[in-house]
């Protein structure tokens, strides 16, 4: 089951979430707390989708389709949180390249995360690339309800990203 929202940050600007969690044969959200996998990243809607095919690009469907983060995830029970950094996807502002503005988002997205009624209040991130280094940046911000991340290949600098 997959819903999608806005969610206000520290200075007003909103940004898009879509959360995926366990259903029942029929669509139905299933009564429960889960542990919540979250991906935040700039790409969605253009480099990559919000199934989270790009950081999960096996298992395959019967349809031959990576069932991504969403698929292989939500139906082992878990919710599956997809951020679009503030000024990327259908999310409001000015990307922040990992700067103060994405931690405090990261923060607060982490926090919200937790506190859902369907969360056990653990969170997980992930990512590859430049979404690697979006777990890394909120594990710095100390967030209540981050629990572990699993980035890959996350820059180690935006200065030695952009200048390099």
């Amino acid at each position: 089951m997959k819903e999608t929202l806005e969610l206000p940050m520290h200075d007003g600007t909103e940004v898009h979430i879509e959360v995926t969690r366990p259903a029942d044969a029929n669509g139905r959200p299933v009564a429960g707390e889960w542990p919540v996998i979250l991906e935040a990243s700039p790409y969605h809607g253009t480099l990559a989708d919000r199934e989270g095919r790009r950081i999960l690009p096996d298992p395959v469907g019967e349809d031959g389709v990576p069932l991504g983060l969403t698929g292989y995830f939500a139906p082992k029970g878990y919710a599956v949180v997809m951020m679009d950094l503030r000024g990327t996807g259908l999310s409001d502002g000015c990307l922040d390249h990992l700067a103060g503005n994405d931690a405090q988002d990261l923060k607060t997205v982490v926090e919200w995360a937790a506190s859902r009624p369907w969360s056990n209040g653990r969170v997980g991130m992930t990512g590859h690339s430049y979404v690697g280094s979006t777990p890394s940046l909120a594990a710095a911000m100390n967030p209540q309800g981050l629990e572990t991340i699993v980035p890959s290949a996350g820059m180690a600098t935006m200065y030695d990203h952009q200048f390099q």
